[in-house]
């Protein structure tokens, strides 16, 4: 995938990408990178209605959210 400088760096689909909807809603999901999320550092803190949040990049390049 490549992004698109003139669509202020959101990835632009192709191959066999395919563009994801939340159920039933028909509207688009929000999409973006774990390396623009996370940048340079392994975890992201996350607020939620109140509750903070990690999202965590293992050693094996996995995603762990946990509360």
């Amino acid at each position: 995938m490549a992004t698109d400088s003139e669509n202020n760096g959101r990835i632009r689909r192709t191959g066999n990408d395919q563009t994801l909807h939340a159920g039933g809603s028909g509207r688009p999901i929000p999409t973006t990178r774990s390396d623009v999320l996370l940048g340079s550092a392994r975890q992201l803190r996350i607020e939620h209605e109140g509750e903070w949040y990690v999202l965590r990049q293992t050693n094996r390049n996995k995603l762990i959210l946990t509360k």
